[in-house]
């Protein structure tokens, strides 16, 4: 085969290749419902722990609730220098008492981190974190310590609610 017919043949094999990342890309899905499966993953796994969840409605920073605890969840993916980037909005940031427990999907890690091991800066949560750091956070289920099952176990797995903490 002349170098001619390779290039052509390596050419269209490109081509090819373009043309299903462009498709591949039109079917991603958008980082919110990206967002919802983990936190409807992450709700049934603590349901399969038995641990007491509920959705939390009517905040913007607390997904759910797990054993009282007030819950972020994120599905994060690392920049080429390893951080991700906690932000709820454009030109905002979470506070400490924004919530109680971050659990991030990350690099198909599982991260459990309570906001007392989050770093801070100038009394926000930084929106930068390495989560190479953060081994020691990775399914760490211990975080929402022990927990009491009610009488009314339909009550404690189910439903939605959005007062208090």
């Amino acid at each position: 085969m002349s170098l001619r017919v390779a290039l052509k043949n390596m050419a269209a094999l490109c081509e090819q290749l373009s043309a299903q990342i462009a498709d591949a890309e039109k079917h991603a899905e958008p980082p919110h419902i990206k967002g919802y499966r983990f936190q409807k993953w992450f709700r049934e796994e603590c349901r399969k722990r038995r641990m007491p969840v509920r959705r939390k409605t009517g905040s913007s920073h607390v997904d759910l609730i797990v054993n009282s605890k007030r819950v972020q969840c994120k599905n994060l993916t690392p920049n080429a220098s390893g951080q991700v980037f906690l932000q709820p909005g454009q030109s905002t940031y979470y506070m400490p008492e924004d919530f109680d427990v971050l659990a991030m999907l990350c690099c198909d890690r599982l991260y459990i981190i309570p906001i007392d091991a989050l770093p801070k800066t100038n009394g926000h949560i930084t929106i930068q974190i390495r989560p190479a750091r953060m081994h020691r956070w990775v399914d760490a289920w211990h975080v929402f310590g022990d927990f009491v099952f009610a009488a009314d176990q339909k009550t404690l797995f189910e439903g939605d609610f959005s007062d208090g903490r």
